[in-house]
């Protein structure tokens, strides 16, 4: 009988030793043109690496797959990724999130699942979206640091500026004058995302000193 505990104690052991577990920390819906964008923020309890990931839409609801390898011999790390979900209908949706493991690194195979989420998110029709795009306008751009967003009534949540690599190099929380300092940043070409009210918008920036 204590042989049998102990074998069972061992091999309980070694499938936690040999288990990964990713878990969400925040899932939101933003929508842009064409559709909703659905970012995925997430934590391993060893290290992982992104693959891919998968959906279906039925009616008004999205299922979403996000599939990671895992690597216990790797430290934990952080996942922040965005998965695109082409929308033709306006409407408000419900999104289903689920996170798998992948003992390959090259192919989901769906492993093990880990994680799960249920969230509501809103899609909104190209031409109001891409409307409010227009309205939107940098000034001075080029810059040589300060820089003034031209906005309606619209609300601007945050900017998040990336490099021409797709780095994440600023991050912004939107404020009443509309004013920003990229004093700090290097002479070059930004991406800036902006989170608004209604959804995501994207623009160029050109830091010139």
């Amino acid at each position: 009988m204590r042989k049998l505990l102990l074998l069972l104690f061992m091999l309980v052991c070694f499938l936690q030793a040999n288990s990964q577990n990713i878990q969400l920390t925040q899932v939101t819906a933003s929508s842009i043109s064409g559709g909703l964008n659905i970012n995925i923020r997430a934590v391993s309890g060893n290290g992982a690496g992104f693959i891919g990931y998968t959906y279906t839409i039925q009616s008004n609801i999205i299922n979403l797959d996000v599939c990671y390898w895992f690597n216990n011999t790797l430290p934990v790390l952080f996942f922040n990724n965005d998965c695109f979900i082409p929308l033709a209908v306006q409407g408000n949706y419900t999104i289903n999130v689920r996170l798998f493991n992948s003992i390959s690194l090259i192919t989901c195979d769906y492993y093990s699942t880990t994680s799960n989420r249920t969230i509501a998110g809103e899609y909104l029709s190209a031409s109001e979206f891409e409307k409010n795009e227009n309205e939107i306008k940098f000034f001075p751009n080029p810059t040589a640091g300060e820089i003034k967003l031209k906005v309606s009534d619209l609300k601007i949540n945050y900017i998040h500026l990336y490099d021409s690599f797709g780095r994440n190099v600023k991050n912004i929380a939107g404020n009443v004058e509309n004013i920003y300092n990229l004093f700090d940043l290097k002479n070059g070409i930004y991406f800036a995302k902006i989170i608004t009210e209604i959804g995501v918008l994207n623009k160029k920036i050109i830091v010139e000193k």
